[in-house]
């Protein structure tokens, strides 16, 4: 699989979150549980997400760090793993607004899951479903 990631913006009084399983789907929530797959994002998005993370600074440090705190209000939280490896970020939702426009227009209207059920653990341990050995498609 590819990149997966997990980014959480804090909005009084609920929290938002989008995640991109490195399956190439992706999905949002309000609530704490699991994050839907709302629907499968294109090639392109799929490099234009990559693209993003990279122009933002927030591959992989040399030393994974794991963000576990709640995410201050006016900063967004970005959860990534690849390879084998997960890291977090925090930044400010100003430096991370056209991420935001991006996860917004990927989870837009009309997107129903593609797979049956197809509902990931991510919050806690985004990327448990890479452990499980679930075969890509």
């Amino acid at each position: 699989p590819g990149l997966a990631c997990v980014i959480t913006i804090p909005q009084d009084p609920i929290t938002l979150r989008y995640g991109f399983d490195g399956f190439g789907r992706v999905g949002q929530t309000t609530d704490p549980g699991p994050i839907p797959c709302v629907r499968r994002l294109s090639k392109q998005d799929q490099l234009s997400l990559e693209a993003q993370i990279a122009t933002l600074g927030l591959g992989a440090p040399p030393e994974s760090v794991v963000l576990a705190t709640p995410c201050p209000t006016g900063m967004v939280q970005v959860d990534l793993a690849a390879n084998g490896r997960r890291w977090s970020h925090r930044l400010p939702q100003s430096q991370a607004a056209e991420l935001l426009q991006f996860c917004e227009r990927c989870t837009g209207q009309g997107g129903g899951a593609e797979l049956p059920n197809a509902r990931y653990a991510w919050e806690g341990d985004p990327w448990a479903i890479w452990r499980q050995g679930r075969p890509s498609d």
